[in-house]
């Protein structure tokens, strides 16, 4: 389960950067296939789970990368997720790096250099 002060974090950052490319919650709740405002405005305000899978979909309608939810982290509380924080990004690097090797053998495959 994710340490509260996390999911605190990681819900602020999902808020301002939804406000920040002007996306009302209906149109987010929208997106995202849910009833309306108010089930999308639960989920950001930590009153209903934010599961990973609804992580990932509100990155998506963002067309935030996951490695964003990471920076500044180490600011809100030095040495505390300093430590995660580093192992997540290294394993995201790694992700991104197989992701783009997989790119290139599937654009071999298909012939496109």
């Amino acid at each position: 389960m994710v340490e509260p002060k996390l999911a605190v974090y990681i819900r602020q950052k999902i808020r301002s950067e939804r406000m920040r490319l002007g996306y009302s919650q209906e149109y987010m709740a929208s997106r995202l296939g849910m009833s309306g405002q108010r089930q999308y405005a639960r989920h950001e305000s930590g009153n209903a789970k934010l599961t990973i899978d609804l992580l990932e979909a509100m990155l998506n309608v963002l067309e935030l990368p996951v490695s964003m939810l990471l920076e500044g982290l180490d600011k809100q509380e030095p040495g505390r997720f300093g430590e995660v924080g580093a192992v997540l990004r290294d394993r995201i690097r790694h992700l991104e790096n197989e992701v783009e090797y997989l790119r290139g053998k599937l654009d071999q495959r298909m012939g496109r250099y």
